[in-house]
């Protein structure tokens, strides 16, 4: 539960940043449909919808992949959709924060 209540927060931050200065006409787009989604998502996957936790994860990736096509390099939009995308796919791909608290590591 506290990976999709996380997903909720950065789909809430990135929908937010949205409306803060900086951005342009298609960055804030982004921000805006990408926020909407990955909330729309990890609502759906605190219900149990296990599409909700993949489709968060498709979501962060796409937002890293937007932040090179539509930001400029070094700008901190360009981070800010970086990072949140980075979140977003990470947490959206693990089954939960305690599975990943749980792993062991790989030994060689």
């Amino acid at each position: 539960m506290g990976a999709r209540l996380l997903n909720l927060g950065l789909g809430l931050w990135l929908f937010v940043s949205g409306f803060l200065g900086g951005h342009s006409r298609a960055e804030r787009y982004d921000a805006w449909i990408v926020g909407i989604a990955v909330i729309t998502a990890g609502l759906a996957a605190i219900q149990g919808a296990a599409w909700g936790r993949h489709f968060n994860a498709l979501c962060g990736l796409w937002l890293l992949v937007s932040a090179f096509i539509l930001s400029s390099p070094g700008s901190s939009i360009f981070w800010n959709h970086l990072i949140v995308g980075a979140l977003i796919a990470s947490v959206g791909s693990m089954p939960s924060l305690r599975a990943f608290a749980r792993r062991t590591p790989v030994s060689p």
